[in-house]
This record gives structure tokens, sequence and C-alpha cells, in this order.
């Protein structure tokens, strides 16, 4: 298997990390909170190509903004987020709440990942999955990172979510990521920061 994990952004790989902030639109304006973000082909890029969020058949996805009042977990304020419902207890692939295509295969991917829910109990490790698919390939790599639960952060502060990043080593480039996480008792909606990317 070609797919190495990464640690977290500061520890790149070659190339600079590149980020795709879920909360722009393509006309480079903010959208609003709750706005639906899954199956919108024209709504993101990465490397010049479509980044689709949940595809058919997976949970709908919303974008969300870190804050007291919006969504409310250890990333930081006003980071834009996309959040959606954990379908079930499995943490496989086909049964995540969040999966990213690429139609331009890319080098690396990461991002940090959250949870929230009142079941949420603060402070508790949390695990973070990141399910990788190297391009004309069907076989999945599962990534892991560690974090805790937590509430909003205020910009700058070092980090406590749990990061989950992937390279190709060998040449090859990633075309699905799926995310999800497991926690010492239960969550709601899983949340994902901004996406780290290298073409």
């Amino acid at each position: 298997m070609a797919i190495d994990p990464i640690p977290e952004p500061t520890a790149p790989p070659a190339q600079p990390w590149q980020f795709l902030d879920w909360s722009i639109g393509p006309d480079g304006i903010a959208m609003n909170s709750r706005r639906f973000v899954h199956k919108r082909l024209n709504l993101y890029t990465a490397a010049q190509g479509t980044v689709v969020v949940n595809e058919i058949g997976k949970p709908a996805a919303r974008l969300r903004y870190c804050s007291q009042d919006d969504y409310n977990a250890n990333l930081w304020q006003k980071d834009g987020l996309l959040v959606a419902r954990d379908p079930n207890g499995s943490t496989m692939p086909q049964s995540t709440p969040i999966t990213l295509s690429f139609t331009t295969p890319l080098r690396a991917v990461g991002a940090y990942v959250v949870v929230g829910g009142d079941a949420v109990i603060l402070d508790l490790p949390l695990d973070a999955v990141m399910w990788v698919q190297e391009a004309g390939s069907n076989t999945w790599t599962a990534i892991h990172g560690s974090g805790t639960v937590g509430k909003v952060l205020p910009a700058g502060t070092a980090a406590s979510a749990a990061f989950v990043g992937a390279a190709c080593s060998n040449g090859s480039r990633i075309g699905k990521v799926c995310f999800d996480a497991s926690l010492a008792g239960s969550f709601e909606t899983l949340a994902l920061s901004r996406l780290f990317w290298v073409a």
C-alpha cells in the first residue's frame, strides 16, 4: 500500500499544504450557516478539480461555523466546518458521516475532526479515522489520529482536536476519503475542519 500517515499540518509533505475553506462559495463570498453542501458538483474545488461532499446514499452535510452559538467544538472561532449526522456506530467506509471525492486526485489530504451532540462529554479522548482510497483502487486504508472533546478555541490556540492526514508515497494519488470517529460515549454529529491538501 502506498498510503503513509502524516501527523499534523506542521509536518507537511515535501510541498506546502494548501487548504479548502468550506465557508467560501465559488463566488469567493462566505456562505450562510446551515447551508446544505452535499452532492453539490460546482461548490468546492482542489487542484482545479471538483471536491464532492457526500455523494448519493450518504448523510446530508451542512456548513456550520465554529462558535459558542453555532457549532461549539474544539476548532477555532469562526472556522467553517462540514457537519453531518453519524448514521450508526460503525466506522467502516460505507457508513461514515462525511465522504469526499476528488475529480483531480490529490497527493496528500488531511483535516481536524471533532464531534458534537447533547450526550458528548468534554475532555474525553477522541479517535478520528480517515479511510483513504487511491485513485483507481477499491481498497481502503485507515489512518487514525488522537484528540479530545472540547469547546471552541480562540484563533491561534494550540490544536486539541484530532488530526488525520495521509500522503501517497509512490507517485499515486488519493481519489476518495471518508471521515469518522469513535468515542467512549455517543455523539450525534461529526464535523470536519478546513481540508488540507497537496496536489
